[in-house]
This record gives C-alpha cells, sequence and structure tokens, in this order.
C-alpha cells in the first residue's frame, strides 16, 4: 500500500501537471470543458 507521503507526492504531481497543462494549451481543445 502507499503510503501518505507517497499520496503526497503524488498528488503534487499531479497538480504541477494540471497547472503545465492549464498554462501551456490555454487556446486548446482540452480547454473547451472549462469554459467560464
Amino acid at each position: 500500500m502507499a503510503t501518505w507521503e507517497d499520496f503526497d507526492a503524488d498528488s503534487k504531481e499531479v497538480e504541477a501537471n494540471l497547472a503545465l497543462m492549464a498554462t501551456t494549451s490555454s487556446d486548446s481543445d482540452s480547454d473547451s470543458e472549462i469554459d467560464e
């Protein structure tokens, strides 16, 4: 089983990836779902 440390590291990596995608694909198709 994963420890809380593993989970924390994974969640931080996911957050980093989401932030990266949000900044790099502002005009991309992947942004169509997040229509403000």
